[in-house]
Parts: structure tokens; C-alpha cells; sequence
């Protein structure tokens, strides 16, 4: 019950935070805050409610995947399953990463860095014209 209090507060708390700053700073806030937000909320989440870390990030990009799958007009799926397979790589390095150095701290940044190179490398690729992709 707590991962799934968790990793919906994380992505409640999320989603106006990331539509600020993207509608502040655009791409950028993609790439660089966003990131930071989600990480943190969901990190934070499942630390301060003591539920496991991976589940939480895993259930925050299903739920990201839904939000995506309601308001996309193309690549529901991809974008969808995009989501769900980041939030899992980015939950799944801040566990490591924790076993490997003891800190939450150093976990959460190691996501925070693979998430901001995610998520430059999906607003590349939509940027590129059709039939462009690399």
C-alpha cells in the first residue's frame, strides 16, 4: 500500500510542477528540471513513506504512461511504454547506485543524470523530421 500511495503522490505532485517549469522555460525544463522534479518527488516519496524505491519508480511511469496514452494524438504506445521502461531504468539506477556508494543522495543524483540524458535524447529524437530518424 505505501509504493502505491508513493508513486501516485509522486506523480501527483509532479505534474503541476513540471507544467510550470515547462511552461516557463520549454525544452530546457524537459531536459534539465523536469528530471530533477521527478526524481526527487519520486525518490522522496518512497524514502520518507518507507516503501520499496523500485516499485515506486516503476508505478510513476505507469502512471505517466496512462496520462500520455489520454493526451497524445501519435505514438500513444511508444511514448507509453517509453515511460514506464525510463521510470524503471531510472528506479532501478538509484537502487544500485545506493547499494554501491550507502548514499540515497548519490542514487538520486545517478538517476537524476541518466533521466536528463533520456529525456534529451526523446526531445532530439522528436524534433527530427520524418523518415530522419537516426
Amino acid at each position: 500500500m505505501r509504493v502505491i500511495f508513493a508513486g501516485i503522490a509522486a506523480a501527483c505532485l509532479a505534474w503541476p510542477l513540471n507544467r510550470t517549469v515547462v511552461g516557463l522555460y520549454g525544452r530546457p525544463a524537459i531536459i534539465f528540471l523536469a528530471p530533477v522534479i521527478e526524481e526527487a518527488v519520486k525518490t522522496g516519496a518512497g524514502y520518507y513513506l518507507a516503501a520499496s524505491l523500485l516499485p515506486v519508480h516503476i508505478l510513476f511511469g505507469c502512471v505517466e504512461a496512462v496520462y500520455e496514452s489520454l493526451t497524445r494524438r501519435h505514438a500513444r504506445l511508444t511514448v507509453a511504454l517509453s515511460s514506464v521502461a525510463g521510470h524503471s531504468l531510472f528506479g532501478l539506477s538509484t537502487v544500485l547506485a545506493r547499494q554501491a556508494t550507502g548514499s540515497l543522495f548519490l542514487g538520486l543524483g545517478v538517476a537524476i543524470l541518466l533521466h536528463m540524458l533520456w529525456n534529451s535524447l526523446l526531445t532530439d529524437l522528436r524534433r527530427l523530421p520524418e523518415g530522419e530518424k537516426r
